[in-house]
């Protein structure tokens, strides 16, 4: 099974976005990003194939989501 992150500035957003998505029946674990991140310091791991469902949600919600990393053969790669 694969996974994407999605990373926000701080752990206070990465909590609440976990949150809002399991009340819409997404499951995330919140994680350091994968590769350092940049500007994003945490992200939220969820399947892949929620990735772009969960991402609506959250814009729909007030947040705004960060750089987005998905799992992949040969380590993780940018979306």
């Amino acid at each position: 099974m694969k996974y994407a992150y999605i990373g926000f500035r701080s752990l206070t957003e990465a909590l609440r976005a976990r949150e809002i998505l399991e009340r819409r029946g997404i499951s995330g674990r919140v994680t350091r990003f994968p590769n350092g991140g940049g500007n994003c310091s945490y992200a939220l791991k969820l399947i892949k194939n929620e990735l772009e469902t969960a991402k609506r949600v959250l814009r729909a919600a007030g947040l705004h989501p960060g750089k987005t990393v998905v799992e992949g053969e040969g380590g993780h790669g940018l979306v």
